[in-house]
């Protein structure tokens, strides 16, 4: 066979197989990729949840005792002077000698949003309908009290627990929680029914 001739062939094979390696190597990383992902994913359901998903789905239980609370007020309002944190906090409402009695803390930031708006218009409210059974306090969460309650979001403490059973339900008043009205009217109202019997008037 003539040399020319092989050379011809050598290079048509060499073209093929060139042709054919390229879709290979493609396949190949295709399917490495593919199980990657595929082992990733598994390793993610094993592990749960992210961290983030985890932590707002956690809210913790919290209680203070009553006469804890009542130092941390006589407290918080030497240290400001009697005065004010802010044009409307700290905030004190209803009957100091009623049953119920609702520790209301919020970060200072909380200012800036519309939750403590909410939070504190739906406390009043309360206060107005039940007028002699409920005592409220309404904190922001500055100096000796952040050391105090241990605290770095919004809590609301009925009778110094941040949670109730509702008809076997379990509402914890903590973060987002706190500037939920519907749980806030539930909770406070499930605490005045125990405290004053059936009638929530």
């Amino acid at each position: 066979m003539a040399p020319q001739r092989v050379a011809r062939e050598v290079k048509v094979k060499s073209r093929k197989t060139g042709r054919l390696f390229i879709p290979f190597i493609l396949i190949v990383v295709l399917i490495i990729v593919v199980f990657y992902s595929v082992r990733k994913g598994k390793k993610a359901e094993q592990r749960g949840p992210s961290t983030t998903v985890q932590q707002e789905a956690l809210l913790e239980k919290k209680e203070i005792p009553l006469e804890k609370l009542e130092e941390i007020w006589k407290k918080e309002l030497k240290i400001v002077g009697g005065g004010r944190q802010t044009a409307d906090y700290p905030k004190e409402m209803g009957n100091r000698e009623a049953k119920v009695k609702v520790d209301a803390f919020f970060p200072p930031t909380a200012t800036m949003g519309e939750g403590l708006k909410i939070s504190t218009d739906t406390l009043q409210e309360l206060v107005r309908k039940y007028k002699d059974k409920l005592y409220v306090r309404i904190y922001l969460i500055v100096g000796p009290i952040a050391d105090e309650t241990q605290l770095d979001c919004a809590a609301i403490f009925i009778n110094g627990k941040n949670y109730i059973k509702v008809d076997g339900e379990e509402i914890i008043l903590l973060k987002k929680n706190t500037h939920n009205p519907e749980l806030l009217r539930k909770a406070i109202e499930q605490a005045i029914k125990e405290n004053y019997g059936d009638s929530t008037s």
